[in-house]
């Protein structure tokens, strides 16, 4: 970990990049990079929030230091006082954390205590399908590391949610520990295969197969029905350039941006039906 050490001494600069973002109160590292055992160099996002005496006019932003995916969440201190009252996701993930820089705002406000509310479970939920929708979109795209690595999230965030049924904020799921942990048996065994998955080269073949028991898993969890990737795949012709996946009566609907013979479509899949609901015609580059 002393690389990331030695990047944390970078963050304390931050204060002088953003100046105009206003007084900066407290810089913390959460997320893996404050968790040992869960960081994959090279893979895992650096996440990092920056407390500021008034809300910033910038929310988000990436920077790219030391080879490292630096992703800055920028939030004033009333803000991110209202996400810890609304049982927000974040409030959780920051239990464990690294502080950079602090004036005392940031561990006055770990002092709120943490709930589960129903903002909690629709977060959570979403997030679920939003990871998913990454995994399919760079499985197509052939990253498949990053597709990997987005089925983990997305198995984290299910494990969470279900978590979060119990209401009870202290069985709340951070680490890849806990997480392995409140899960079920056979979630168990897919949570582990893809934290593995992540820290090393994953063929094509392999990720295919891990996207389609990504998708069972979370179907089987939440009561879905679904098609899988194989089947998507034999129902759609041309380069997928987008995917959005969302839950919609009871089912999985997949949403697909494809180029197709100089055109570009968007399709929706739901179950066997398939419909294009947006044809225009682009001009490819190259």
């Amino acid at each position: 970990m002393k690389p990331i050490h030695d990047l944390y001494d970078i963050l304390k600069d931050l204060p002088k990049m953003f100046s105009g973002v206003g007084r900066v109160k407290s810089i913390i590292v959460f997320g893996s990079a404050a968790r040992p055992r869960d960081f994959t160099p090279k893979v895992s996002d650096v996440d990092v929030l920056i407390v500021t005496d008034d809300e910033p006019s910038i929310g988000y932003c990436e920077l790219n230091i030391r080879d490292y995916r630096v992703s800055l969440v920028f939030m004033g201190i009333d803000r991110l006082k209202r996400l810890f009252e609304m049982g927000d996701p974040l409030s959780f993930m920051l239990k464990y954390s690294v502080i950079i820089i602090d004036d005392g705002t940031y561990q006055s406000i770990m002092k709120s205590p943490l709930k589960i509310t129903e903002h909690t479970k629709h977060i959570l939920r979403r997030s679920i399908f939003v990871a998913l929708s990454l995994a399919v979109e760079k499985y197509f795209h052939e990253e498949y590391i990053r597709s990997i690595s987005h089925l983990y999230h997305s198995i984290r965030h299910l494990v969470r949610y279900t978590a979060c049924l119990n209401g009870k904020p202290e069985k709340f799921p951070i680490t890849d520990d806990e997480i392995y942990e409140a899960s079920g048996e056979s979630i168990r065994e897919i949570f582990k295969t893809l934290r593995d998955a992540r820290r090393r080269n994953a063929f094509e073949g392999e990720v295919y197969s891990l996207i389609d028991e990504t998708i069972r898993a979370v179907s089987n969890e939440l009561n879905l029905n679904s098609i899988f990737l194989r089947d998507l795949k034999g129902m759609i012709k041309g380069i997928v350039e987008e995917v959005e996946i969302s839950e919609v009566n009871g089912e999985i609907k997949f949403k697909l941006m494809i180029i197709e013979d100089d055109n570009l479509k968007m399709l929706e899949i739901n179950g066997r039906n398939i419909r294009e609901i947006k044809n225009v015609d682009i001009e490819l580059m190259g």
